[in-house]
C-alpha cells in the first residue's frame, strides 16, 4: 500500500549513512589486512557457520583447518572474548 504522503526520506538517508559508515569500516579492515604487520585474525562466535564454511573448504584444498577452542558460556565470553574467538 502506498499513500501520496508518504516519504522515506529519512530512512533512506539513514540507510546511506549506515552503508557509508560500513564501507569506510570494510576498507579500513581490508587495508589493515594488507599490511606486513597482519598476521591473522579471528572468529567472533557470531561467524561460527562461516568458519564451518572455511574449514569444509579448507580440508578439501588440502589447508589446514583453524583450531577449534572450548566454547564456553555466553557470561565468560563477554570477559574473554579476544582469547575465545577463532583464527581466520
Amino acid at each position: 500500500m502506498v499513500r501520496p504522503s508518504f516519504d522515506p526520506g529519512d530512512a533512506v538517508g539513514f540507510w546511506d549513512l549506515v552503508d557509508r559508515q560500513d564501507w569506510r569500516i570494510c576498507e579500513s579492515v581490508q587495508q589493515g589486512m594488507g599490511s606486513r604487520a597482519f598476521d591473522v585474525g579471528y572468529y567472533a562466535p557470531m561467524e561460527d557457520l562461516s568458519l564451518d564454511i572455511r574449514r569444509y573448504l579448507g580440508e578439501r584444498l588440502g589447508r589446514q583447518a583453524p583450531p577449534v577452542e572450548p566454547r564456553v558460556s555466553a557470561r565468560s565470553k563477554i570477559s574473554t572474548a579476544s582469547t575465545t574467538s577463532e583464527p581466520r
